[in-house]
């Protein structure tokens, strides 16, 4: 598995907007602020604590419902391990309540660190890291 870039504790203002047509990668978002998605032209209010992935293709469209917009999101690949990604059955394009965000959230902290280091282990360490937080 591959990261393409990542970002923790992302901060916009009111009136953000994320809009993208047909993504190259997976994209994770962990959000720690309410927005409202678009997903096959439906409306989705996700409160904070919730996490949606992306699948490769889709279109990205949501946008910030207060002041402050603060999100983790993880843009990646996963090469080789497909098998294992699919055998996760993860609901892709789909928003879900996760019950544990701190945990989640520190993981894409750690994730984060390990993608702009220069470590001996990084390739391994961010594999590790990515399998876990999936």
């Amino acid at each position: 598995m591959n990261i393409v870039s990542i970002g923790y504790n992302t901060i916009h203002g009111k009136d953000y907007v994320l809009t993208q047509k047909g993504m190259e990668s997976y994209l994770l978002i962990l959000l720690k602020s309410p927005c409202i998605f678009n997903i096959g032209g439906e409306e989705i209010s996700a409160d904070r604590d919730t996490v949606i992935i992306y699948d490769v293709k889709s279109d990205i469209d949501l946008h910030s419902t207060e002041d402050i917009f603060i999100y983790d999101w993880i843009c990646f690949d996963i090469g080789g391990e497909s098998d294992f990604f699919l055998a996760l059955d993860i609901p892709l394009n789909t928003v879900i309540r996760y019950t544990d965000v701190n945990f989640l959230s520190e993981l894409i902290r750690n994730l984060t660190n390990e993608f702009y280091s220069s470590g001996v282990n990084r390739t391994k360490m961010i594999d590790s890291l990515l399998k876990t937080i999936l």
